[in-house]
C-alpha cells in the first residue's frame, strides 16, 4: 500500500509546483497576455487533484487494513492506472492551450 501513498504525494507535489509557478508567472508583465481574462486559481480548481489524492489515500488505507484480499490491491492499480493516464491527457491539453495550439492537433 505505500506505493498508493507515494503516488498520492506525487500528485501533493506536481499540484503545489504548477500553482507556485503560475502565481509567479502572473506576476511577471511579459506573460500578461497568457493571463489575461484568466482568473486566479481557486480551491474549486483543485477538486478533482483533491480527488485522486484522497482516494488514493483511502486505497492505501483500505489495502492496510484488507490484509489478503487480493481484490482491493489490483482495483487499487487499475484506478491508480485510470489516473496516471487522466493526468497525461490532461496535461497534453494544458500545455496545447499554454502553446496556443488548435485543439485537435
Amino acid at each position: 500500500a505505500n506505493w498508493l501513498y507515494v503516488l498520492a504525494s506525487i500528485y501533493i507535489t506536481a499540484n503545489w509546483v504548477s500553482h507556485i509557478t503560475f502565481r509567479r508567472a502572473r506576476r511577471q508583465s511579459e506573460n500578461s497576455q497568457f493571463f489575461v481574462g484568466r482568473k486566479p486559481a481557486t480551491l474549486r480548481d483543485f477538486r478533482w487533484a483533491m480527488a485522486i489524492i484522497c482516494t488514493l489515500t483511502t486505497f492505501g488505507i483500505v489495502v492496510d487494513l484488507a490484509g489478503n484480499a487480493n481484490w482491493v490491491p489490483l482495483f487499487a492499480a487499475v484506478l491508480a492506472n485510470v489516473t496516471i493516464i487522466f493526468s497525461i491527457f490532461s496535461s497534453r491539453r494544458l500545455w496545447k492551450v499554454l502553446m496556443a495550439m488548435p485543439e485537435d492537433s
